[in-house]
């Protein structure tokens, strides 16, 4: 019985284990398509904004990017506005791969003239595609959308850019499953606890029935009480199979004995006679 209730609790405990990061990774997954589509949201959103509030063009004039008459090589006012707007994002604007403008900021400074993962700018630039996924800001990992910037021409002159960091999504995540854990802990026990109940009655108590009255015919004892086990299980067959064994040879003893009285008694009787 110990063997057995020690194997149903590593596995349950294995299970649980199991079922707990499939919770987590799911709710994390969850999470990033939750972030993915307010990314989605806030660059148009972004966008509307600067063609509402900076009129004309994209174009590369004297070597710097413009929207209209507005130089973007180090202004600030339209990424921190738009971070305002869509309630922290990370907002970069690059001339070609160099960030020239934005609100993220490395070792209280600007990040600027920074570049961003060579996959992104492959598909940005070089396939004018727009790019959601996978980004990394200060350090951290981030959910992130960019853009390609075209100027009259359909030329690429730059990238628009908005991030999200996933790390407070996964702390949600990995929080909401440790919650989860002390149900989850009750259940295992209220689990093994009606598990090993079972296999006492089940499988223990029968089998060392079987295993005392195997000794007591061991010792030519056939005076032992039958075991009647009911059930069609492995169990059952097993003792009404014993059980079956155990009749039939007090009966065949029952038998020898009869007729060896028999056989003494004719023998008496011959030797009188």
């Amino acid at each position: 019985r110990t063997k057995i209730n020690f194997i149903l609790f590593n596995s349950i405990v294995l299970l649980v284990f199991v079922l707990s990061g499939y919770n987590y990774f799911s709710q994390k997954a969850d999470l990033i398509d939750t972030i993915e589509t307010k990314l989605l949201s806030d660059i148009d959103l972004s966008r509307a904004y600067i063609e509402a509030k900076y009129p004309g063009e994209w174009a590369i004039i004297d070597g710097d990017l413009h929207k209209g008459t507005v130089n973007l090589v180090g202004n600030t006012e339209i990424v921190d506005v738009v971070g305002e707007l869509t309630k922290g994002n990370y907002v970069s604007i690059f001339q070609d791969d160099v960030r020239i403008s934005t609100n993220i900021e490395e070792n209280g400074q600007r990040a600027i003239n920074t570049n961003t993962l060579g996959e992104i700018t492959s598909k940005v630039l070089g396939n004018k595609e727009r790019y959601t996924g996978f980004s990394e800001v200060e350090g951290e990992s981030a959910e992130a959308v960019y853009d390609p910037i075209l100027n009259t021409n359909g030329e690429v002159v730059g990238m628009w850019s908005t991030a999200i960091s996933t790390a407070p999504y996964g702390k949600i995540a990995f929080m909401h499953m440790w919650k989860k854990k002390p149900i989850e802990i009750l259940l295992l026990v209220l689990t093994i606890s009606v598990i090993s109940l079972y296999v006492e009655y089940k499988v223990s108590r029968p089998l060392k029935k079987i295993q005392e009255n195997a000794n007591e015919l061991a010792e030519l004892n056939l005076n032992g009480r039958v075991l009647e086990w009911k059930g069609n299980d492995e169990i059952a067959r097993v003792a009404n199979s014993f059980n079956a064994v155990q009749v039939r040879l007090k009966e065949t003893i029952g038998v020898v004995a009869n007729s060896a009285t028999q056989v003494a008694s004719a023998s008496q009787i011959l030797s009188e006679s």
